[in-house]
C-alpha cells in the first residue's frame, strides 16, 4: 500500500524542510492543512498507477498472444474447389494431405472419383486414413499437392456425433426451417419414432451436453437425420451404422442410405467397417496406410483376388454373424429423463437478496479466523496512527502560533520536537500498513488456495448425475471467472471496506475533538448516505449475479463449438454460430453496461452529498463562534483540522459505499464457489475397511436382491438382480435400448449406489469399501475411449508404475507398436486433447493397452469394439481371450459374434433379467429373446 505510505513521507519531509528554512521556524495552519489535504489527494492516483501499469502489461501479453494466434495458418478455403461444371460429384487428383503443415503426411497421392448420385464405400483398417479422406472433402486437411473438387453442397455425419445442448428437434433442424411432412419422413427413415416415444417430451425433450443422456446409437441416428433433413448434394457418412443393431442398421440402409432410400439420387460417400453392406454399393475404395490400394465394384474387386478379396473371404462369414445387437445406451439412457422436470434444460440458478452471512464466514474461515482478527487489529492501529498524525499536526500549528514571540532557540527545540514525534507517528503508521499488507497478501493467497482446493476436490468427487445436469460452461465459470474474482477482488475489497470504516471512525473522532457540535450534521448526512447505499447495493449485487450467470453460456457455447467445428464447417454454418456467440456476449454486455451505469449513478450522488457535507462544515465553522450559547472557541488550527478531516470523510464515505458494494458483489463469487463446493459427493474415497492386496483373487461376483436408480426421484433401472458370476466365467450381456446394461457396469463401479440389496466380489460387500479401493481393482473398456492431453506414456501409465519395456509389450499386443515407434518421440509423442491425433479405433486400442497393463481379475467391456474394423476387432478379441483367460469378463455386446463363445448370456429387459443361460441353451429355444436377436443378426436361420 505505497499510496498510503507515500503521502505520510512526503508530508513529513515537506513540513520538516519548510519549517527549517523559514526564518521563524513557524508552520502556519493556512499552509499546513492546505498542503496536507493536497498530499492526501495523492492517494487515489498513486493507488491507480501500479494497477494501471499491471493492466498495461497484462493487456500487452494478451494482445501478443492474440497476435500469435492470428499468425497461425488458417484453413485454406481454396483447398476444396466448388466446381459447378464438374462432370463428377467429387474428384481428388494426386492429393497429398496432412492435418496441419508441420505434421507428417497422412494421405499420399490420393486419386478419387465419385460419380453423381452414386453410393461409394471407403474401407480400410484402423488408422488407415478413412476419416481423414472425408476431412479433405470439407477442407479440414492441409493440402500439400493435388486438387480437390466438389459439385454442390456437403453434409457430414461424423464418426463421433456432434450433439447440441438443445432439443432433439433443434438438433435435427440445425437452423433449417421446420417442415412437418419432411421432418416426419426423415425421423421415420432414421428409426427415431420409437425413441421419441420414450422421451418425456418427445422430440422437444432437451438433450444434455454432448448428448450425455442419449445412447451412442441414438446420437448417431440424430446426426444422420440432421444430414438428411438439410438436403445436401453430397453426403459424407463416417461409419454411421457402427452403433446401431442389426435390424435398425438394415432399416436405415434400406430407407436412407441404400438405393431405395431417401438419399437415392444423392452422392453418398460412406466409410464403413460393415462389409455386409458392400455388395449394395456402386464402388469401393480400399485405403491402406494412407494410400489408395484398390478400387472398383464389389464384383470386380472380388474377381481380382487381391488384398481386398483375401480380406473379404477371411472376414465375410464373421461379419454376417458380427452385426451389432443393439445401440446400447451410454451411461445415461433415455429412460433416465425425469418426466416431471426436464433437468437437462436446467437454467443456472441465481440467488436473490442479501448474501448470507455464512458465505462471509466461509471466506474468513478459508483465510483463517486468527489471521482475520490480526488483520483487523493492524488496520485499527494504522487508522489510529493516521488520526494521531493529523491531530499532532494541529497541535504543531497551534503551538507555532503560541511560540511566535519566543526566542530562536525555543522555536528550534519545539520544531525538532514536533518533527521527531510526527516522524515517530509516521513510522508507526508505515510499519502498521506494511505489516498489514504482507499479512493480507498471505491471507488472501491462503483463502484463494483453500477455496480452489475445496471446489476442485468436491467437483472431482461429485456424483455423476451432477455432470449430467450441469453444462461444462457453468463449471468452467466457477474455475475461471469466480476464482479470478476471489484471487484479485474479494480480499482487497474486504480490506478496503475495513480501511474505510476504521478511517471513518477515526476521522469522526478527530472532528468531534475539534468541533463536538458538528455531530448533528454528520448524523443527518450519514442517514442520506445510508439511503443511497442501500438503494445502490441491492441493485449492484443482483446485477453482478446476473452478469456472472450470463457468462456461463459463453463458456458452454465456446466449448460446444470447438467440439463440433468440423460439422459446423461442413454445413457452412460458421456465421450462425458466430452470431449465436455474439448474442451471448451481447447479453453479457447488457448486464455489464448496467453495472457500469449504476456506478456512474452512485458517483453523481456521492459527489453531491459530499459537497453538501463540506458546505455544512464550512458554514458551521464560520458561524459557530457567532452563536454565544454554543460557547465554541475554534482556533485556526482546529478549523484546519476539522475541514481537512471533513474532506477526508467525504472521500471516505464515497469510498465506503463503493467498498460495501464491491464486497457484496465480489462475495457473490464466493457464494457461487460455495454452492459447487457443497454438491452431493460420492461415497468416501477410502475407508477403514481395506481389502487384502490380492483382492479380488477369484473374480466371483454375486448380486443379492440388488436394485438401483440414477437419482432418488427416478424409477429403478435395475430391479431385483439375484445371481452369481463364477470365477473366470465369461458373461455376455445383451438387451434392447434402455434395458439397463450400462447401468449394470455403473453399479459395479458404484457410479450409482444401491437402492436395496448388495453386490459382493469374492464375498466382500463393495458398499463397505472405499471407492478408490474398489475401482482400482476393476478394469473397464468403455464405449467411448477416454484419452487425456499428454503423451502415449502418460495415457498408458499416468503414475509411472511400469517400465518402458512393459509399455512396448502391450502396444505390440494391440498392434500399435509400429505406429507409436514411427512417431517423433515415440512414447513421449503427444496424443492431443482427447486423443485427437489418433483415429477413434486407435484410441480404443490405447484403452485396451492400458487395460492389459493393469490386468485386474475382473474386466468389463462396454461396447469396446464399436468403432473398429473387423480385423482390429478380431485382434482385440483374441488378445482378451489369451491375456484375460484367468479373469472374469463381462461383455456388453456390440457385435453378437463377440459373445457367442461366452459361458453364459445375460439378456436384460427393462432393468430385469429376462434370460440367463449358455448360448447353446438359449439358441435351442426358438421362443427365447436371444434366439430372436441371433436371427436378426443372421447367426441362425
Amino acid at each position: 500500500m505505497i499510496y498510503d505510505m507515500l503521502p505520510i513521507v512526503v508530508t513529513l519531509v515537506t513540513f520538516s524542510i519548510y519549517t527549517a528554512t523559514q526564518p521563524d521556524h513557524r508552520l502556519r495552519p493556512s499552509v499546513a492543512f492546505v498542503a496536507f489535504t493536497l498530499f492526501n489527494q495523492l492517494k487515489a492516483p498513486l493507488d491507480r498507477l501500479p494497477k494501471s501499469i499491471s493492466f498495461l502489461i497484462m493487456g500487452w501479453v494478451s494482445v501478443t498472444r492474440i497476435v500469435n494466434f492470428f499468425k497461425n495458418e488458417d484453413l485454406d478455403v481454396t483447398n476444396v474447389r466448388l466446381d459447378k461444371d464438374l462432370e463428377d460429384a467429387v474428384q481428388i487428383r494426386a492429393g497429398t494431405f496432412s492435418h496441419i503443415r508441420s505434421k507428417p503426411v497422412v494421405l499420399h497421392n490420393i486419386h478419387l472419383t465419385v460419380r453423381q448420385g452414386s453410393l461409394t464405400a471407403i474401407v480400410g483398417s484402423v488408422g488407415a486414413g478413412k476419416s481423414s479422406l472425408l476431412s479433405t472433402l470439407i477442407g479440414d486437411m492441409y493440402k500439400h499437392n493435388g486438387t480437390v473438387s466438389v459439385k454442390g453442397s456437403v453434409a457430414l455425419v461424423a464418426q463421433q456425433a456432434f450433439i447440441l445442448n438443445a432439443t432433439v428437434r433443434n438438433n435435427i433442424l440445425f437452423g433449417a426451417e421446420f417442415n412437418e411432412d419432411k421432418y416426419n419422413r426423415v425421423v421415420a427413415a432414421c428409426a427415431l419414432i420409437s425413441d421419441f416415444e420414450m422421451l418425456p417430451k418427445g422430440d422437444k425433450s432437451m438433450i444434455g451436453e454432448k448428448g450425455i443422456n442419449l445412447s451412442g446409437g441414438q446420437k448417431q441416428r440424430i446426426s444422420l437425420a440432421r444430414a438428411v433433413y438439410n438436403d445436401a448434394d453430397i453426403y459424407l457418412l463416417d461409419d454411421p451404422l457402427s452403433a446401431v443393431d442389426a435390424h435398425v442398421g438394415k432399416h436405415i440402409f434400406d430407407n436412407v442410405i441404400g438405393p431405395s432410400g431417401l438419399l437415392n439420387g444423392k452422392t453418398r460417400i460412406m466409410v464403413t467397417h460393415g462389409i455386409h453392406w458392400l455388395p449394395e454399393v456402386d464402388e469401393i475404395y480400399i485405403i491402406t496406410a494412407g494410400r489408395m490400394s484398390e478400387h472398383g465394384t464389389y464384383e470386380s474387386l472380388l474377381s481380382h483376388n487381391g488384398d481386398f478379396a483375401k480380406f473379404l473371404k477371411e472376414y465375410y462369414i464373421d461379419d454376417e454373424k458380427n452385426a451389432p445387437t443393439d445401440d446400447s445406451p451410454s451411461r445415461q439412457t433415455s429412460q433416465d429423463f425425469d418426466e416431471d422436470d426436464d433437468v437437462y434444460d436446467e437454467q443456472e440458478e441465481v440467488e436473490t437478496g442479501k448474501v448470507a452471512w455464512n458465505v462471509y464466514l466461509t471466506y474468513f474461515k478459508s483465510m483463517g479466523l486468527r489471521n482475520t482478527i490480526l488483520g483487523l487489529l493492524l488496520i485499527l492501529v494504522s487508522g489510529g496512527f493516521n488520526v494521531a498524525y493529523s491531530i499532532w499536526l494541529s497541535l504543531w500549528t497551534s503551538d507555532a502560533i503560541f511560540l511566535s514571540n519566543s526566542s530562536e532557540s525555543v522555536k528550534q527545540v519545539a520544531m525538532e520536537k514536533y518533527v521527531r514525534e510526527m516522524s515517530a507517528l509516521g513510522v508507526g503508521e508505515i510499519s502498521a500498513v506494511l505489516c498489514f499488507t504482507l499479512a493480507a497478501a498471505y491471507c488472501f493467497c491462503k483463502a484463494s488456495s483453500n477455496l480452489h482446493r475445496t471446489l476442485l476436490s468436491n467437483i472431482l468427487r461429485a456424483k455423476s448425475s451432477f455432470f449430467d445436469m450441469k453444462p461444462l460452461g457453468m463449471i468452467l465459470n466457477r474455475f475461471s471467472k469466480d476464482i479470478d474474482v476471489v484471487d484479485t477482488g474479494v480480499g482487497w475489497s474486504v480490506v478496503y471496506l475495513a480501511w474505510t470504516i476504521i478511517g471513518l471512525i477515526t476521522s469522526i473522532g478527530g472532528i468531534l475533538y475539534a468541533t463536538p457540535f458538528f455531530v448533528v450534521a454528520i448524523i443527518h448526512i450519514a442517514a442520506l448516505y445510508l439511503y443511497i447505499q442501500r438503494f445502490y447495493i441491492c441493485t449492484a449485487r443482483q446485477l453482478r449475479r446476473l452478469s456472472s450467470k450470463a457468462s456461463s453460456p459463453i463458456y458452454a457455447h465456446f466449448s460446444e463449438t470447438l467440439h463440433g467445428c468440423q460439422t459446423i464447417r461442413a454445413y457452412k454454418h460458421q456465421e450462425r454460430f458466430i452470431e449465436d456467440n455474439r448474442d451471448k456476449i451481447e447479453n453479457f454486455n447488457v448486464y455489464r453496461y448496467f453495472c457500469d451505469s449504476s456506478e456512474n449513478w452512485l458517483d453523481v450522488r456521492m459527489a453531491a452529498t459530499g459537497g453538501l457535507l463540506v458546505f455544512l462544515a464550512s458554514t458551521f465553522c464560520v458561524f459557530s463562534t457567532q452563536i454565544p450559547y454554543l460557547n465554541c472557541q475554534l482556533t485556526s488550527s482546529l478549523v484546519g483540522l476539522a475541514l481537512t478531516l471533513v474532506f477526508n470523510i467525504t472521500n471516505i464515505l464515497k469510498r465506503m459505499v463503493r467498498a460495501i458494494s464491491n464486497v457484496e458483489t465480489n462475495i457473490v463469487s464466493v457464494e457461487r464457489i460455495k454452492e459447487y463446493s457443497e454438491v452431493e459427493r460420492e461415497a468416501d474415497w477410502t475407508t477403514d475397511n481395506k481389502p487384502s492386496r490380492q483382492w479380488p483373487s477369484s473374480g466371483v461376483i454375486e448380486f443379492s436382491k440388488y436394485a438401483t436408480k440414477y437419482r432418488p426421484e427416478l424409477d429403478l433401472v435395475i430391479k431385483d438382480f439375484n445371481f452369481e458370476i463364477h470365477s473366470k466365467e465369461k458373461i455376455g450381456i445383451v438387451g434392447r435400448t434402455g434395458a439397463g446394461k450400462s447401468s449394470l457396469t455403473l453399479a459395479l463401479f458404484r457410479m450409482i449406489e444401491s437402492a436395496k440389496g448388495c453386490i459382493k466380489i469374492d464375498g466382500v460387500d463393495i458398499s463397505t469399501l472405499g471407492l478408490h479401493d474398489l475401482r482400482c481393482r476393476l478394469t473397464i473398456l468403455p464405449q467411448d475411449p477416454v484419452l487425456f492431453s499428454g503423451s502415449f506414456q502418460d495415457n498408458l501409465d499416468p503414475f509411472g508404475s511400469y517400465t518402458d519395456l512393459q509399455l512396448w509389450e502391450v502396444l505390440s499386443q494391440c498392434q500399435l507398436k509400429e505406429y507409436v515407434s514411427n512417431q517423433p518421440g515415440q512414447l513421449t509423442a503427444e496424443c492431443g486433447e482427447g486423443g485427437k491425433n489418433l483415429s477413434v479405433g486407435q484410441r480404443q486400442l490405447i484403452c485396451l493397452a492400458r487395460a492389459l497393463l493393469r490386468k485386474t481379475k475382473i474386466l468389463i467391456m462396454d461396447e469396446a469394439t464399436a468403432a473398429v474394423d473387423l480385423k482390429t476387432d478380431d485382434v482385440i478379441q483374441k488378445t482378451i481371450r489369451s491375456e484375460f483367460a484367468n479373469c472374469t469378463i463381462l461383455t456388453i455386446a456390440h457385435r453378437l459374434n463377440t459373445i457367442m463363445d461366452c459361458d453364459r448370456i445375460l439378456v436384460m429387459s427393462k432393468g430385469t433379467i429376462a434370460e440367463f443361460d449358455s448360448p447353446k441353451s438359449l439358441l435351442d429355444s426358438k421362443e427365447s429373446i436371444f434366439y430372436g436377436m441371433a436371427k436378426d443378426a443372421g447367426i441362425v436361420e
